[in-house]
């Protein structure tokens, strides 16, 4: 027979809670298996009566007013109707103030238990790397709070120092691109709306001052870095990133080599470094797509608390929070323009045709690849990308 003087101390329970934290019923029938024992009940804590405030005994004679129930009761509502009505609504007052996003402790949003367990199953993956994984004892390990927001050290020492290097060697690919450019194409690159032009100007105006001191003191901390920690530098890196990321993956790839085919059609231009140029630009921006974009995603969306959603699904069907996270508006983001149906795209002209005479166009040397047509409209057969570039045209997100 069990002992019935068994019992926890008060606040015992509360505080285990606090600890395990949110996880989903399968999660917490688990460790009820793994774990083992039962769960006793709380002492209830004594009262002393000796702190109890004493009030002399009232010698008020109470009378009757002589309002019936009914009548108590139809005043109170109308009570209440003239609160609600001088400028505090009824849905404050029920919530107890306005509502607003919650928050964790650790100054994360309030996640599903569901969502919160499959983003942090993306981030201990291999593919992803960003917690550690501890296989069969991550239902341990997680019981501690500071632990299930902890990161891998290597991801602190290696991956966020990784980031910036590429990062930084495609800011200046292009930045080279504009410098190395003849006056008219510069004159060009400063005032043209084609997306070519405007894809330079903004990538020219990337800055890593910044992110390089963030990355420098989440470095020096890489043993103790926890995923809060990392909000302002995630915040800082997709600011930037993003204001790109929806003119597509493959269609980037097909501007450089069109301003590739620009800049060498000038006089006194290196093709063959300009041919080198444009092979690194695009490397590192497929560096930045699959190793930035997309591995630090994860990150970004249990900080935005949005709910689970694959890549690159998640930045179309989040867009409206993503852009609030990073601080962007619409008008920030750079977009392909869709034409409209039956338009026939107009030949345009090289763009060496409207230099001088002194900087007639030279023929290409061999090697130098011109844009293929195909790529000049794929981002057109990606319904994803279609959709964002609609709901940006129609002011549908902040």
């Amino acid at each position: 027979m069990a002992d019935d003087n068994r019992s926890f101390a008060p606040g015992t329970l509360d505080q285990t809670r606090k600890n395990i934290g949110p996880i989903d019923d399968a999660e917490a029938r688990l460790m009820q298996q793994k774990l083992g024992g039962e769960i006793l009940p709380e002492r209830s804590v004594p009262v002393d009566m000796s702190k109890m405030p004493r009030k002399a005994p009232s010698r008020r004679v109470i009378r009757s007013s002589g309002v019936s129930a009914s009548d108590a009761s139809s005043k109170s509502a109308g009570l209440s109707l003239n609160v609600s009505k001088q400028g505090t609504p009824t849905s404050q007052i029920m919530n107890g103030g306005s509502a607003k996003l919650k928050k964790t402790d650790d100054e994360l949003p309030a996640m599903d238990p569901h969502d919160l367990k499959l983003i942090d199953a993306l981030m201990m993956s291999p593919e992803y790397g960003i917690k550690p994984n501890y296989g069969v004892f991550n239902i341990f390990y997680r019981m501690s709070p500071k632990n299930r927001k902890k990161l891998a050290k290597e991801y602190g020492e290696y991956s966020i120092k990784s980031y910036l290097d590429h990062l930084q060697a495609f800011i200046s690919t292009i930045k080279t691109f504009i410098q190395i450019s003849p006056d008219s194409y510069k004159a060009k690159i400063a005032t043209d709306t084609d997306l070519k032009f405007k894809f330079l100007r903004t990538v020219g105006k990337w800055t890593m001052h910044d992110l390089k001191m963030m990355a420098d003191s989440l470095q020096e901390q890489a043993a103790d870095l926890t995923v809060p920690m990392l909000i302002p530098f995630v915040c800082a890196v997709y600011h930037e990133v993003l204001t790109v990321y929806y003119i597509g993956e493959k269609r980037i790839p097909a501007l450089i080599k069109e301003i590739f085919t620009d800049i060498t059609q000038y006089p006194k231009v290196n093709p063959a470094k300009m041919q080198e140029l444009a092979k690194q630009a695009i490397t590192e921006w497929l560096y930045v797509y699959d190793q930035i974009i997309k591995g630090m995603y994860p990150l970004l969306m249990r900080m935005c608390g949005t709910e689970y959603v694959e890549f690159p699904r998640f930045f179309t069907a989040q867009v409206a929070q993503i852009l609030k996270f990073v601080g962007l508006s619409k008008f920030d983001i750079l977009v392909p323009e869709k034409k409209p149906e039956g338009e026939k795209a107009e030949e345009k002209k090289p763009a060496a045709e409207e230099a001088s005479v002194a900087e007639a166009p030279q023929d290409m040397t061999e090697g130098a690849s011109a844009p293929q047509d195909e790529n000049k409209t794929i981002w057109l057969d990606v319904p994803e990308l279609t959709k964002t570039a609609d709901l940006l045209a129609q002011g549908k997100t902040n």
